[in-house]
């Protein structure tokens, strides 16, 4: 896609007509996009950050991080960056990747923006859903805002062919690349960058089935990682693999391996982080790690991802660090709720630019710096329930009409379903009711699809989603 300097404002009538249908529906308990600059009662507005990068790690799970008390030291570089900065509860707005990115760049709920399915057969071919060009991205709106935009990305749901190059001027999709290989071509870029602001994506793949990459020092270090029967490496076929062979020993090896991928991920961050360092950016960097989706280990008799909004797929880590201006202005203690719908609300709110127009998500800047409370909820849909999760509750909703209830707190695996009952089960059925019947109303009619390749299908395949 040609990249262009002014702002992206494409199809200006619909865009228009479709974003006051959204913003005028807002749930329940959360504030709309900030209408004055954050800041506004602790001074003037600080200056925004130079740098701000966006590091989204595939099918990371929230409870594998020191923040969470995860027993194993897996993220050390991760926390620290915590230590300069927030860590709060975030909840993908999907269970596998191409929708959940959508979302992250749009703002929109997938049945908005319409990406929920991984194929469509349209007279005997395969197609994918793209990314619809109607949509400002996040992307575009910091070109728009002046800042050079890049992206480096190993993820086959993200290809140019599926337009989430919108508003990079650079992007760089590099298949079968680690984590250490994604930073290098990032650091290819910054090294043309020259004296402009800068907002870069880094898409880290590492974390993902068969669980086979790590660094020579985890080779041993957390324990068994071999199998009687070896795991497919068809991702499609890990269920069954699983269900033939289940036992206690195999899902330790699963989750041992997983765990060496999440500490070759976390090494691979901190190298990014020197990286940054030794250019003299740091100081001036805003950097979000975060994920687009957890990962199943038959805590609900699934592995992977892309089910049912249960905690260990709808739950990730989300850690901004914070320039010291910004964070000097962040009240202590003070996480709210969140949704990977308000990242980009939160980021333009920082870099002091507009929100996007058909923005459903909020911005955290409000509550992280004590000038209001922020959502109450936060909603996510799969093909398999659709979500709506408090603080301390949550209630899914199944296609067939069943319902699951949950308090996280007495049950944070979420193994002890109860009947919805009493006032906390109705009043979030009630806003369930709502948000369904909303997505029902401004679901899109038509999205956009491209025919998949041979090559597309097999890796699709290959992992799973074919």
């Amino acid at each position: 896609m040609t990249p262009i300097a002014t702002p992206i404002l494409r199809a200006p009538i619909l865009r228009a007509a479709v974003a006051a249908t959204l913003v005028a529906w807002t749930p329940a308990g959360c504030a709309g996009p900030s209408a004055e600059r954050p800041g506004s009662s602790l001074g003037p507005p600080p200056e925004p950050p130079r740098v701000v990068l966006l590091v989204v790690v595939d099918a990371m799970r929230a409870d594998r991080t020191g923040t969470a008390g995860y027993r194993r030291e897996l993220t050390p570089n991760l926390d620290a960056l915590a230590a300069e900065g927030v860590t709060l509860t975030a909840v993908p707005q999907a269970t596998w990747t191409k929708p959940s990115m959508a979302t992250l760049f749009t703002s929109l709920y997938p049945s908005q923006h319409g990406i929920q399915r991984a194929s469509l057969e349209d007279k005997g071919e395969l197609r994918s859903q793209v990314l619809g060009e109607e949509w400002e991205t996040l992307a575009e709106a910091f070109r728009a805002g002046g800042y050079a935009t890049g992206a480096v990305v190993n993820q086959l749901h993200l290809t140019e062919g599926h337009r989430f190059d919108q508003g990079f001027n650079h992007y760089r999709w590099l298949e079968r690349t680690s984590a250490f290989q994604l930073n290098q071509a990032l650091g290819q870029w910054l090294d043309h960058v020259g004296d402009e602001r800068i907002f870069a994506w880094i898409h880290y793949f590492d974390p993902h089935w068969p669980y086979t990459r790590t660094l020579p020092r985890h080779k041993d270090a957390f324990g068994r990682v071999h199998f009687r029967v070896p795991p497919p490496d068809r991702a499609l076929d890990a269920d069954d693999w699983a269900r033939e062979n289940m036992h206690p020993r195999l899902l330790r090896a699963l989750r041992n391996r997983y765990d060496r991928e999440v500490a070759y991920t976390d090494a691979a961050l901190g190298e990014l982080v020197d990286d940054l360092k030794a250019r003299g950016l740091w100081e001036e960097t805003l950097m979000v790690v975060t994920a687009d989706h957890g990962e199943g280990f038959w805590e609900h008799e699934r592995l992977q991802h892309g089910f049912a909004p249960f905690e260990e797929v709808a739950r990730v880590p989300m850690v901004i660090r914070l320039p010291e201006r910004l964070r000097q202005r962040v009240v202590a203690g003070v996480a709210p709720l969140a949704g990977l719908i308000d990242l980009a609300p939160t980021l333009l709110d920082w870099a002091g630019l507009p929100p996007l127009p058909q923005a459903e998500g909020v911005s955290l800047v409000p509550p992280l710096e004590g000038r209001g409370e922020g959502r109450d909820l936060v909603f996510t849909e799969s093909t398999e329930g659709t979500a709506v999760r408090s603080r301390s509750h949550k209630l899914i909703r199944f296609p067939d009409g069943g319902a699951a209830f949950f308090d996280l707190g007495a049950d944070p695996d979420e193994l002890q379903p109860m009947a919805c009952a009493g006032e906390i089960c109705e009043d979030l059925s009630g806003r369930l009711d709502v948000f369904l019947a909303r997505m029902e109303e401004t679901r899109g009619a038509v999205t956009e699809t491209v025919a998949l390749s041979d090559e597309e299908i097999e890796a699709l395949e290959a992992l799973g989603y074919l």
